[in-house]
């Protein structure tokens, strides 16, 4: 590649907010790092204070991270969620005059690795399509069924086999949480309950009126700089009458939603003239038929026993998992499953003996997991032997899914109206009504929201890779790759013992390779298998060329994985594009026979599936997807030991477990393709920077080689022995828009909105240069960004890559005039960036735009714990991890969103266990928990706009139960906000030097 300028010095924005239970909480650094089946884990370091000591201890204490994204769209920057995580520990640290508390915090993700499958299990013997609580043991559950056959297939269904992998993780959770897609559930209320209901329902309204009128008190007190018992009669009068003004307006709105949705209660009431006492008492005593309503429901599944389901309803578990589209269902069609519609059926579970596997598995779970056999190593194990992972995404992006957990559409879809910055009901348009609202439309389209933080994906070492994981020269500030030639193999085989017995080869050459599954690669092992029948000569006994010959052999042999018995049918099953026999590869096999002699193309031949071809009648047949299997291994174990490491400018962009691009700037650079095994971001004072390492490295030289002796018929090499991959994710055009559902939703949905509205790009793409905007891109595609480096011939200045003639139109339009030029790969011929992608390599401000991606917002983020897990009736308004907009910070600076003070509600400790008598319990129990020795009454409050408000109530006499439990051990965000106002930092974490683009204030 050309020697290229860059601009290292283009100042960044160096601003992040941390929240922790949902108060904002002025920290120092955050690190956070994730890979492939590694969760998330993250360490924030801040002022140490004793408030601090032990926060979070014998609890699950919520942090999320956000930055400040001004690359995805410059003229509007916005804050952006990085990660979301739980405390799991601290440490305290003093050198000299400073001290400092550390705090460890993992992914939500760690909660699947105490979850046993002893407490999965129950009886052999249930009743109802979905898991229920043990009578004796609330934490262990009953399947439909015989456990744990129907673990392992739909919906507990033995009847219906897994048709993905994402069946089994929603096995998980809806055994643990009690639901399903299909469940239908009906029940009766009773009068007395409802009257009880309604009394604790009054008594909590009363204590919320009264500490709202409280706290209006303190503010205005505050604010004279006087004592809040010297308020005089009147003006507490007219405090009193505009709370009440103002909760007037909220019972009237959220009596209209309860009216219009045809909740009983309301009678011939005219709302719109009733009293303040009257609409509180329509509006309490419509809630509290439907709480006892759900609570008669609730009694009869697991929803609120134990501790894990609880725990998953408060972090919102299920909303956090998205499933890979068309891999496991076809999205946007009525049934996505449907292996006639193409998509669905992920291949490998087709097989014969999948089932049985399965089965395996289940009964001896504690001795393959060991003896608590917890279920994120069950669904490791499982995924790992279905080539397929589980990755959490920094930086996720926010969209709607389908009832299947299939990208369907962009976050806000279902929301009653859009609200931009500028528009007056911005602070006060987002109440109860509109995400009611929301949430009844998203039940009834059978979709949900999602923060899409856990995807599972295919083993992905040779993919195309998406854009947002492309390192530029102008964003490298370190890189190194290591190769280590000894530890790779040579030659690969599979079953020189069998144990899946004959293969169907229907050979032209019959004999020893015909009567069992052996198969090896390169292809010359093959060939020396087949030709051992009739000389009796060791199949092994020969050299492989070149490599051999100087440096050894090295062989490395396997057995073939039992899940690709039977495969030839998925293989060939049109499932995307590929017809049956795939005609493309058989003319692509005959077109390299033709050139086996010629001496140039040796090498590369070897290494092709033409040699394995050439003795099969039929087209790609099972012993084919052997081959690839094979070919996959060989170059797996080859390039797997090719590891390195890139650091950058922060780039959140980058997603762990899929492919990158990395670009160097200099003729004596290496560009690579490689696979990130790990990301790791720093945040601190000075300065936000990423590091990726990197397995599966190889150069662009070595790609085209291996692409060039595949025969051409993919964009990317080595082939993937799965035609689901290859069709998928090795073909540019499919990549494009498996990654657009995956990571670019936002801009599929407001694409033809934005076209007629006439759009321009942001203010920083200026006449002539490329920017991410314009190209509407979500895979990197080479070709647009890179050309052979041949010089000037035939007039011809830039030299575009055509792999095949389809690629010559798209060529044209990036450099004029393509004709004569020569289709097919170059050996031996580096890459020089295009002069209309030049400004990428350049300038970092272009290449970030480029790599740049929709990102959940503070918005979306608060908007999401306001509206996921509602379900129907709409319960628990306050608290359980609502989204909340409390303490709006907005600073001089126009550029600068708002942000909040605190963005969720918990209900704080201290509780009761459930089924304690609160005039009973103990001294001791009060002690330890932390209650007041002399309250008879439990009270438990949130924090909202209007003050905090009493959302609990067990008086004297009465006996709590799960309902009555708070959200947190205690109430650990009053800490938080004594916290922040002790420390006193008005504005948002970061760097603070001037020379930032964006420096805190104050």
């Amino acid at each position: 590649m050309s020697q290229v300028s860059f601009t290292p010095d283009v100042p960044q924005p160096a601003r992040y907010l941390v929240y922790i239970n949902g108060v904002r909480t002025p920290v120092e650094s955050v690190t956070v790092q994730t890979g492939i089946f590694a969760p998330m884990q993250a360490s924030i370091r801040m002022p140490a204070h004793n408030l601090l000591a032990r926060l979070g201890a014998e609890d699950r204490v919520q942090v999320s991270v956000f930055y400040l994204d001004v690359w995805y769209d410059s003229d509007n920057p916005r804050w952006c969620l990085l990660f979301e995580g739980e405390i799991s520990g601290w440490s305290y640290l003093r050198r000299g005059k400073s001290r400092y508390i550390t705090y460890s915090v993992q992914s939500h993700l760690a909660i699947l690795s105490q979850l046993f499958f002893y407490f999965l299990s129950g009886s052999d013997k249930s009743v109802g399509p979905k898991g229920i609580s043990n009578t004796n043991y609330p934490n262990q559950f009953t399947f439909k069924g015989k456990y744990p056959a129907q673990f392992f297939s739909q919906a507990f269904n033995a009847k219906r086999a897994l048709a993905r992998p994402f069946d089994l993780i929603e096995n998980v959770l809806y055994a643990v949480m009690g639901e399903h897609r299909a469940k239908t559930m009906t029940a009766s209320t009773k009068s007395y309950d409802v009257t009880a209901e309604l009394k604790r329902q009054k008594e909590i309204a009363t204590l919320s009126r009264s500490a709202a009128l409280e706290e209006a008190f303190k503010k205005e007190a505050r604010d004279k700089g006087i004592a809040a018992d010297k308020l005089g009669p009147g003006l507490k009068k007219t405090i009193t009458a505009k709370y009440e003004e103002l909760a007037k307006k909220n019972l009237q709105r959220e009596a209209t939603y309860l009216r219009e949705n045809k909740i009983p209660g309301f009678g011939k009431l005219d709302i719109s003239k009733a009293s303040l006492e009257n609409l509180q008492d329509a509006v309490l005593k419509a809630n509290a038929q439907q709480i006892i309503k759900e609570r008669s429901l609730l009694s009869k599944s697991i929803t609120q026993s134990g501790f894990y389901a609880r725990y998953m309803r408060l972090i919102r578990f299920l909303e956090h998992w998205c499933c890979a589209p068309y891999l496991e269902g076809r999205p946007g069609v009525s049934n996505p499953l449907s292996g006639k519609l193409g998509g669905g059926v992920f291949p490998m579970l087709n097989a014969v003996k999948a089932k049985k596997i399965f089965k395996a598995i289940g009964k001896h779970a504690g001795v393959k997991y060991g003896d608590q056999a917890n279920v994120w190593s069950m669904l490791q194990g499982v995924f790992s032997f279905l080539a397929y992972e589980i990755i959490e995404v920094l930086a996720p992006p926010a969209m709607t899914l389908d009832k299947y957990g299939l990208p369907n559409s962009a976050f806000d879809t279902h929301a009653p109206y859009t609200i931009s910055r500028d528009d007056v009901r911005y602070e006060t348009g987002k109440n109860e009504p509109y995400y009611a609202n929301w949430a009844d439309s998203l039940i009834n389209a059978k979709q949900r929201v999602s923060i899409s933080s856990y995807m599972t994906k295919p083993q992905l070492f040779f993919g195309m890779p998406p854009a947002c994981n492309t390192f530029f020269p102008s964003m490298i500030t370190g890189l190194s790759y290591n190769e280590p030639y000894q530890a790779s193999p040579t030659r690969v085989y599979f079953n020189r013992k069998g144990q899946i017995k004959k293969l169907n080869l229907k050979n032209s050459i019959p004999g020893y390779a015909a009567s069992a599954t052996r198969v090896g690669f390169p292809s010359v092992v093959r060939r020396h298998i087949q030709d051992a029948h009739s000389s009796l000569s060791n199949d092994m006994e020969f050299l492989v060329f070149p490599e051999e010959y100087y440096r050894g052999p090295k062989p490395l042999m396997q057995d073939l994985p039992l899940m690709f018995k039977n495969m030839q049918e998925v293989a060939n099953s049109s499932r995307f594009s590929r017809p049956s026999g795939d005609p493309e590869l058989k003319e692509v096999s005959s077109t390299l026979q033709e050139s086996r002699d010629n001496a140039i193309y040796a090498a590369s031949l070897s290494e092709s599936i033409a040699a394995s071809q050439k003795a099969n009648k039929e087209g790609f047949t099972l012993h084919a997807l052997y081959y690839l299997l094979a070919q996959k291994e060989y170059y797996r174990h080859r390039y797997s030991v090719n590891s390195g490491a890139v650091e950058s400018v922060f780039n959140p962009y980058v997603v762990a477990g899929y492919p990158i691009t990395v670009f160097d700037d200099s003729d004596m650079g290496i560009n690579l393709f490689a696979t990130a095994v790990k990301v790791t971001h720093t945040l601190d004072e000075t300065q936000m920077r990423t590091s990726v390492a990197f397995q599966y490295g190889r150069t662009f030289e070595e790609m085209f080689s291996t692409l060039y002796a595949s025969g051409e018929a993919l964009d990317i090499a080595p082939t993937d022995p799965l035609a689901e991959i290859q069709d998928l994710l090795q073909d540019a055009n499919t990549a494009e828009h498996y990654y657009s559902l995956l990571f670019r939703m936002e801009e599929i949905e407001n694409f033809s909105s934005s076209i007629e509205e006439g759009n321009t790009a942001p203010t920083n793409a200026q006449a002539g240069l490329t920017t991410g905007s314009d190209l509407k891109h979500a895979v990197m595609d080479y070709r647009q960004l890179v050309g052979w480096k041949l010089g000037q011939t035939d007039g011809q200045s830039e030299h575009p890559i055509l792999i095949r003639e389809e690629d010559r139109s798209a060529a044209s339009s990036l450099v004029g005039n393509t004709f004569g030029l020569d289709v097919g790969v170059k050996l031996n011929t580096p890459v020089t960036p295009l002069n209309r992608a030049k400004p990428i390599f350049e300038s970092m401000v272009y290449a970030l735009n480029y790599c740049s991606r929709p990102v959940c917002t503070l918005e979306q983020y608060i908007d999401f714990y306001s509206v996921a897990g509602r379900g129907k009736t709409s319960l628990q308004v306050l608290g359980r991890g609502r989204g909340t907009r409390v303490g709006v910070i907005k600073e001089d600076l126009a550029s600068i969103p708002p942000y909040y003070n605190v963005i969720r509600q918990f209900i704080g400790g201290p509780g009761v266990e459930p089924g304690s008598n609160i005039a009973n319990v103990s001294e001791d129990l009060k002690r330890r928990t932390g209650l007041d020795a002399n309250s008879t009454n439990l009270q438990l409050d949130v924090l909202t706009p209007l003050g905090r408000q009493v959302v609990i109530q067990v008086s004297s006499g009465s006996k709590a139960d799960f309902f009555d439990l708070p959200d947190s051990r205690k109430d650990w965000q009053e800490a938080l906000l004594v916290y922040l106002g002790e420390i006193a930092d008005p504005a948002p974490s970061g760097a603070t030097q001037s020379t930032y683009l964006v420096p805190p204030l104050g």
